[in-house]
């Protein structure tokens, strides 16, 4: 899921959003003349014990 506006803010509390996960994915390019991508993507979620919401939210960074 590619989301380059992820929220910063939680939707429904307004709280600001903490990072709680890091990862790096590859996508493989069909034409030989691209290089392959590779993204940092990080999973975001609300810290706000009072608003019980559990959603996360991706963002992604194109590393190359």
């Amino acid at each position: 899921m590619e989301n380059a506006t992820a929220p910063r803010i939680c939707p429904k509390c307004s709280a600001d959003l903490r990072i709680v996960g890091s990862v790096y994915k590859s996508e493989r390019s069909d034409d030989p003349e691209q290089p392959d991508r590779i993204y940092l993507v990080q999973q975001l979620r609300c810290m706000n014990p009072a608003c019980g919401s559990n959603e996360t939210f991706e963002k992604r960074h194109l590393l190359n």
